[in-house]
């Protein structure tokens, strides 16, 4: 029996999940299937390059530029809207 290669395995687990799956989940694949989590980044750049999936960038709460996956013709995630709260007569006062 011929073993299925990490990057049918990783495009399998994007293509079963609805919505975006972050990097994270992708790295725990990997390790969990015995691949190092910088080997599934690879196939994780392929698969986008061949247009087999699609990617979306999102700053981070710490301010870093990170990545999640779809399979193709799922809708882009809007960004979240940026919530303020001031306090107005000694109550906190949320709006967008």
């Amino acid at each position: 029996m011929k073993d299925i290669s990490l990057k049918n395995k990783i495009l399998d687990y994007v293509n079963s999940y609805n919505g975006w799956v972050t990097k994270g989940f992708i790295y725990i694949l990997c390790e969990q299937e015995g691949y190092s989590p910088e080997n599934g980044a690879r196939r994780l750049r392929e698969l986008e390059n061949e247009g087999k999936i699609l990617v979306s960038y999102y700053t981070g709460k710490r301010g870093i530029l990170l990545a999640r996956y779809a399979k193709l013709q799922t809708a882009r995630p809007t960004s979240k809207p940026e919530i303020k709260i001031e306090i107005i007569n000694g109550q906190a006062v949320a709006y967008i």
